[in-house]
Formats: C-alpha cells, sequence, structure tokens
C-alpha cells in the first residue's frame, strides 16, 4: 500500500512539472544555446560540432512532425524527456532503497535551479540525463538480482542507452567509468571481468557512437578538438580563486540547501568505500559505493582543472550529481522520522523558489516590468533578453522588402551566438555566415566561396556597431541602411543595425 501512495505522489509531481514545464515553454522565446541549436539542427547530420547529433536529431523531428519551428514545439521533446528523466529517478531510488525514498529523490531533483531548466530547455542534458538513468537502472538489476546477472537481453538494453547516452553527449562515456571502478574496487563484483557481457554492451555502445567518430573522421575531429580544448588551462599556474568560482557556481545551480546534503552524502560514501566484507549479500555500503562511483568521475574531472586555470563551466558536473539523488532520497526519507517538520518546510521553500524564480523570469521577459519600476537597475544589461524574441527582426526585413530591393543573396553577423538567433528567426529561408570567426557549427554549413560576387545584408547590435570597419576587407562596399528595434511590452529594447554589403570578394 505504500508503495503505491508513493508511486501515485511521485506521478502527481510528473504531472504538475509537465504542466510548469509546458507553461514557461510556451510563454518565452528561445534562448541564445537554443536559437543556435534549432538554426543548426535544420541540417541533417551524422554530427556537429558542438555536441553528438541526438538531440539536434530530436528538433528536426519534431520540426518536421508538427511542421512548425515554434519554441514549444521544439521544446516538446525535451520537455517529455524530463518527465522519463523522473519517472526513472523514482524507479531506481524505490528500487535501491524504498518507494518513499524514491519520491522525494525525483521530487527533489525537480527542485534544483539546473534541472528545472534543462527539463524544456533545448538542451543536449535532456535525453543524456534520461538515458543515463535508464542504464543505471538497467545495471541495477544486472548487478544487484542474481537471476538477471547473465541475461544477454539486460546487457544489450545497457549497450543501448549506454550508446545513447554517449550519442546525447560526451558525458554518457562516464556511465562506463563508473563501472569499470564499482568493479575494480569491490570484489563482489570483479567477475565482471571475466564475463563475455560487458563488454558486448561496450561494443553496442561503440556502434551508436560510431556515427560520432566518422563524422570526426570527416571533419578533422571537429567536435573533438572543440570540446577537448574548452578542458585546456590557458596556464598552468595555480588559481584557487576559479576554483571556488566554479564550486560556488556548482552550488548556485543546484541550490545550496541540496548541493550541501549531496556533498556530505558523496564524502561519507568515499570515504567508507565498498564493502568487501560481506561477499554474499547487498548491503547499504554496496549501494552507497556503487552510486558513488558513477558520480565522482564528472564532478572530479570538471571541477579539478578549474584548479589550474582551467575555467570550465558549473553545469559540466550536473551528470555526476545526478547520481547521488538516489542517496539523497533515503537520506530525506530516514531524516523525516525525527525531523519531518523541517524537511516539509524545506521542501516547501525550494517549490516557493522555483516557481517564483520562473514567474519573476517568465513576467520580466513578457512586460519588462523592472524597467518600469527602476529603469536604472538593467539600463546596462538586461538578462531577459537573452529569452526575448527576436520577431521583429524578421517583420522589419519582410516589410521594407530588404531581400529582393537589394539582390541579397546571404546575412553576415558577427559571431555564432548572434547567427543562431537572426537564423532561427529567418527560418533558414537564407543563409547566415559568421564573418570573420567563431563560426562554431555555421563553419560547416555552407560553403562560403559559392556567395563571392554576391550581396549580403550584414546585421550587428549595438555593442558590435565598431566591428562594422572590418567588413570592408571582405566586401567592396558597406552601406548603413536604416536599423530595426526589437520591441519588448511595446518599448523599444534592442536595436540591430542594418548594412547593405556588396559585391563579397570570396574569403
Amino acid at each position: 500500500m505504500k508503495k503505491d501512495k508513493y508511486l501515485i505522489y511521485t506521478l502527481w509531481v510528473i504531472v504538475a512539472t509537465l504542466i510548469f514545464h509546458l507553461i514557461i515553454a510556451s510563454s518565452i522565446g528561445l534562448g541564445v544555446d537554443e536559437s543556435y541549436t534549432a538554426s543548426v539542427s535544420r541540417i541533417f547530420s551524422l554530427g556537429y560540432v558542438d555536441h553528438p547529433p541526438l538531440h539536434y536529431w530530436m528538433i528536426k523531428l519534431s520540426s518536421l512532425l508538427f511542421d512548425s519551428e515554434r519554441p514549444i514545439v521544439l521544446r516538446l521533446p525535451f520537455i517529455l524527456f524530463s518527465a522519463g528523466t523522473t519517472w526513472m529517478m523514482f524507479l531506481i531510488t524505490a528500487k535501491l532503497f524504498n518507494a518513499k525514498s524514491g519520491f522525494f529523490a525525483a521530487l527533489v531533483l525537480n527542485l534544483t535551479a539546473l534541472f528545472s531548466y534543462m527539463s524544456f530547455g533545448i538542451l543536449p542534458d535532456g535525453p543524456l540525463m534520461f538515458f543515463m538513468l535508464s542504464s543505471l537502472y538497467i545495471l541495477t538489476k544486472l548487478l544487484f538480482e542474481p537471476d538477471f546477472k547473465n541475461s544477454a537481453f539486460y546487457w544489450t538494453l545497457f549497450g543501448v542507452f549506454s550508446g545513447l547516452a554517449m550519442l546525447s553527449k560526451y558525458h554518457g562515456v562516464f556511465i562506463f567509468f563508473g563501472l569499470f571502478f564499482f568493479a575494480i574496487t569491490s570484489r563482489k563484483w570483479r567477475y565482471l571481468f571475466k564475463s563475455v557481457y560487458p563488454y558486448l554492451s561496450i561494443i553496442i555502445a561503440s556502434i551508436l557512437f560510431s556515427v560520432v567518430a566518422i563524422w570526426n573522421i570527416q571533419h578533422n575531429f571537429a567536435s573533438f578538438i572543440f570540446q577537448g580544448s574548452r578542458g585546456i588551462p590557458n596556464s598552468f599556474t595555480l588559481t584557487p580563486l576559479n576554483f571556488i568560482i566554479n564550486i560556488a557556481g556548482q552550488i548556485g545551480y543546484i541550490l545550496p540547501w541540496i548541493w550541501l546534503p549531496l556533498a556530505y552524502l558523496l564524502i561519507k560514501g568515499l570515504k567508507k568505500g565498498p564493502d568487501n566484507k560481506s561477499l554474499k549479500i547487498v548491503s547499504h555500503q554496496d549501494i552507497t559505493w556503487f552510486l558513488c562511483c558513477f558520480a565522482v568521475w564528472p564532478i572530479l574531472l570538471f571541477t579539478l582543472p578549474s584548479l589550474w586555470g582551467c575555467k570550465g563551466l558549473p553545469h559540466w558536473q550536473f551528470p555526476g550529481y545526478l547520481m547521488l539523488f538516489p542517496l539523497l532520497g533515503n537520506w530525506i526519507e530516514t531524516k523525516t522520522k525525527i525531523r519531518r517538520k523541517l524537511i516539509n518546510w524545506v521542501l516547501a521553500f525550494s517549490i516557493a523558489v522555483i516557481v517564483f524564480a520562473w514567474t519573476f523570469i517568465v513576467t520580466q521577459v513578457k512586460f519588462d516590468w523592472i524597467s518600469r519600476i527602476n529603469p536604472v537597475l538593467f539600463a546596462r544589461k538586461d538578462p531577459s533578453h537573452e529569452l526575448l524574441d527576436w520577431d521583429d527582426l524578421k517583420v522589419g526585413i519582410d516589410r521594407n522588402n530588404l531581400i529582393k530591393k537589394y539582390n541579397i543573396s546571404f546575412i553576415v553577423t558577427a559571431n555564432w551566438i548572434l547567427a543562431g538567433r537572426i537564423d532561427y528567426i529567418m527560418g533558414g529561408e537564407i543563409p547566415v555566415l559568421t564573418l570573420p570567426n567563431n563560426q562554431h557549427n555555421f563553419a560547416l554549413m555552407h560553403d562560403q566561396t559559392q556567395f563571392k560576387g554576391k550581396n549580403a545584408l550584414i546585421i550587428l547590435p549595438e555593442d558590435k556597431l565598431n566591428d562594422i570597419s572590418r567588413y570592408n576587407f571582405y566586401f567592396k562596399t558597406t552601406t548603413a541602411l536604416k536599423p530595426i528595434a526589437i520591441f519588448q511590452n511595446h518599448a523599444n529594447t534592442l536595436k540591430l543595425n542594418l548594412f547593405l554589403a556588396e559585391n563579397y570578394k570570396g574569403y
């Protein structure tokens, strides 16, 4: 009966968060990364510069199925994956501990700041988290249930899910890191090295991932080099401040009162180590060590380099923290027996924080109410502009008939961020190039030499206006046109400067 109760509670969490994410996804425009990803996904490919291809394929498929590129349409697959991730979190935790722990793990996961954005954002993390947890769930059956120990079907399924995780984001490889570390440190599971099935899983995952390897070979290892270079420090000098900032970012993304017990449980689990005394039964220590083995590598390998100059990004570690939520769910379940009121207050506060934060963001994007109350606060830069629709740009270009009037063959802008915003809103109707560099996947989408001798429309915001002089190197002449304004709640928010660039030199 208790299992049914907490299972139903979890289903209510899934339904509530699903509705919440659908409302947010339909209320705000695509962000910087989302616009870029949506633009790039229009061209089907086995690989892309930034990430493996799975989430690009998902976007492409969704746009084809619904014959639309509206934000809600492109975000829908990611919203569904987040619901699946929540469900998998419940299943894993309920299996390893109990259903009540599973409910708490699923609930608290949805109360982290980062997951609440990843739950609807067009990001590779959505499918990554689902397939990593799916892989972990299959492993709990293979390793902790003797009847499934040598199941070819489940080992094959593990290989498929792991391969799909790797097709989502390179972080997927940490599934195998974790399994290897767990097997080599735990006497009970060292038999895995003598079994053919784990190697079968690796082969299956490698076959799925091979499309990424093939694409990289064909494109001079562009994606491997790009992602690898992000982890290389500018100098190998100690930078403790950078290290502190990175950890502070992790804490902020997860929320301090959730991060602290996660960190505590990880340190405690690593300190205890594997249970190599009781070799016949699966102990609580075995389960703790199992989860810590999968958690520690992403956290460690993406945090430590910041100590010697690598900036990194504080969300890179999240796949590691994800593996700790079953432990957190069980920890909360035990604490509710003695501190129920405090736990309930913390959970209620967390829900309030997430709801308030997204209400704040959505209403600011829609109505720009902060500028009306305090114009000075965001006078320099308004963060909500990153989620602002650029529909006015296309409307202005079409209204003034600029493409036909000036015989425009392509659009030029300064970097991949602007190119993504422009290309998405133009609907792929006209090629967009980034000159001279900072192109990311735009460098591979069009052969720039084919535009030699043709006219372009240069689009630059105010902060990039000084860059216009360098375009004289690429074009015979550049002439200023009437700028176009992006409006937020009927107020002129963003000015985009337009230039007619004639006779592209082809380099």
